[in-house]
């Protein structure tokens, strides 16, 4: 068939319930002709189906501008080879795709759906698709769609229903404009739920060699106007895919990411405002990802929690309605000590690393300076964060956040001299959180420093007395060791006295370097003292 005269006497011959065609091949009389059926009526009164299932379009079809009536269309597991045309075309009923392949391009631009259009299991593969400005009436479900092309543009398109893009597959592939990309820009949407449940979004994994780090696939949601109940991520999964959802205005009573899963992802809400609640709980989010919320109207709660590794999230400039419930696990003592050197599986890894990460000249014990790298930015959004949790009144997390931020600032603000003093605070007090720890090296510090008067005095060219006890040497050592942990108490002057004549003798003066030991001792538990006191304070802290 040629043109829409053959098309409508075919329909008239047809006396079935259902007109149409079953498992039918349809070519074009001469070769590379296209299948036109351009600005034709199908019946606007007939009220069965019209099938096409299991046909196959071996050239280019165009049926754009073609109104079809109220009975519903099915195009259910057919195949078209060479690209197919539906701009401009209105469906009064129900219309289904289900299962059918698209091998070449997909043109549904300023399409109107009138009625529910089912995608469900469709696979686009081979060319572009094209959504824009199309309008779709009833509740559009393109679950379980595999899309593996260049381009996927809903841009403008308008949803007054709910729309369902569960399990579907993000894979495109680079077209002739070297093009990855989904673009929901400007998109509204009406009542109802906007749901990406499971879905995947795969962006294509640069070579080996490429200096390459940032995503390739780019899901452009930007300027989008959402009215539905819900936009829902929940354990969808991306990779090298950047998700954009900047300047756009969220009516939504909830905008979820729960158990999502991400490599070398970005999420993207710069500008947006939103009416409900945002809540971002990844089941697993690392390797070089941004999850940026900078100038962000949230007016519901924003919770964020299980974040591990070196995510960051970035609430510079965001205002909230409410408090920040917020829990991380990057930047912890532990992350710094156990990961810097720690290899990702084989199905992460990637060439080269996509944070930076520069050993020093010379490397310091790790409990000291740990000489991990991380984004310069990263001291920044702590910074802001440590600023939300002190207006909701966390004092606890404020100090966690204080703790972080100087982390991030390692190699970058903070250098040489003053790296090596906040490596030393960060391992004993973790910047004044901890009590534990530095009691822990006090106790550590006066046994040390006894060991060493003991070996001293042992040691050391004195009169051995007759009645000499060898425990009078470790209890001489222990008296002169604990009488420096407190050197500014009066009675610690007794036990000094008494310790030193067990040690060396009653008419033997102290060695100068016992004395300069002895400083140094009580200079270190005076800063231990306080730290431990200062753990007491933060703990104890009214909130």
């Amino acid at each position: 068939m040629a043109g829409p005269d053959e098309w409508t006497l075919m329909l008239k011959r047809h006396k079935g319930p259902k007109p149409g065609f079953h498992q039918q091949h349809f070519r074009s009389p001469k070769s590379d002709q296209t299948l036109d059926f351009r600005k034709h009526t199908f019946s606007s009164d007939l009220d069965s189906t019209l099938t096409f299932t299991d046909c196959e379009f071996f050239d280019p079809v165009d049926f754009s501008g073609v109104h079809f009536g109220a009975g519903s269309v099915d195009f259910s597991r057919s195949v078209f080879h060479r690209g197919v045309n539906f701009k401009g075309v209105r469906f009064e009923g129900e219309v289904m795709f289900r299962r059918a392949k698209f091998l070449g391009n997909a043109h549904f631009r300023s399409t109107h759906f009138q009625a529910t259009p089912n995608f469900s299991d469709a696979t686009f593969c081979g060319g572009r698709v094209e959504f824009s400005d199309a309008q779709f009436r009833a509740t559009a479900i393109f679950q379980r769609v595999k899309f593996q092309c260049g381009l996927v543009d809903f841009a403008g398109a308008k949803f007054v229903n709910s729309v369902m893009f569960d399990a579907a597959r993000f894979s495109p592939v680079e077209d002739h404009d070297n093009t990855q990309s989904v673009d929901f820009s400007k998109t509204e949407l009406g009542d109802g739920e906007f749901s990406f449940q499971g879905a995947m979004f795969n962006g294509s994994r640069p070579e080996a060699r490429s200096s390459q780090t940032t995503p390739t696939l780019k899901v452009d949601f930007r300027g989008m106007e959402l009215k539905a109940s819900a936009l829902d991520f929940k354990s969808a999964q991306f990779s090298w895919t950047r998700l954009d959802l900047s300047k756009t205005t969220l009516q939504a009573r909830s905008v979820s990411f729960d158990e999502v899963r991400g490599a070398h992802s970005d999420i993207v809400l710069d500008g947006a405002t939103i009416a409900g609640a945002l809540m971002f709980t990844p089941e697993h989010w690392a390797h070089g990802s941004i999850f940026s919320l900078r100038d962000v109207v949230i007016e519901g709660q924003l919770t964020i929690s299980k974040l591990s590794g070196q995510l960051v999230p970035d609430l510079r400039g965001t205002r909230l309605s409410h408090p920040l419930d917020i829990h991380l696990d990057c930047y912890s003592r532990r992350e710094f000590v156990t990961t810097a050197d720690s290899v990702p599986p084989d199905s992460e890894r990637v060439t080269p690393e996509p944070r930076s990460r520069i050993r020093p000249p010379f490397r310091l014990q790790k409990w000291a300076a740990p000489y991990r790298v991380c984004d310069a930015n990263d001291a920044a959004r702590f910074r802001r964060l440590k600023i939300l949790a002190t207006e909701a009144g966390d004092h606890r997390q404020a100090l966690d956040f204080n703790a972080k931020e100087q982390r991030a600032g390692y190699w970058h603000s903070t250098k040489g001299w003053r790296l090596v003093l906040h490596g030393l605070y960060d391992g004993v007090s973790g910047y004044g959180q901890y009590v534990r720890q530095p009691l822990v090296a006090l106790l550590k510090c006066t046994f040390l420093f006894f060991l060493l008067y003991l070996l001293i005095g042992v040691l050391i060219d004195v009169p051995i007395p007759k009645d000499f006890d060898v425990f009078d040497k470790l209890a001489g050592a222990l008296d002169f060791a604990i009488a420096q942990v407190v050197p500014f108490h009066g009675a610690n002057t007794d036990a000094r006295k008494t310790g030193a004549e067990l040690l060396f003798g009653n008419d033997v003066l102290i060695p100068w370097y016992v004395n300069l030991l002895a400083i140094s001792q009580a200079i270190i538990s005076v800063i231990l003292l306080f730290l431990v006191g200062l753990g007491l304070r933060n703990l104890f802290r009214l909130r």
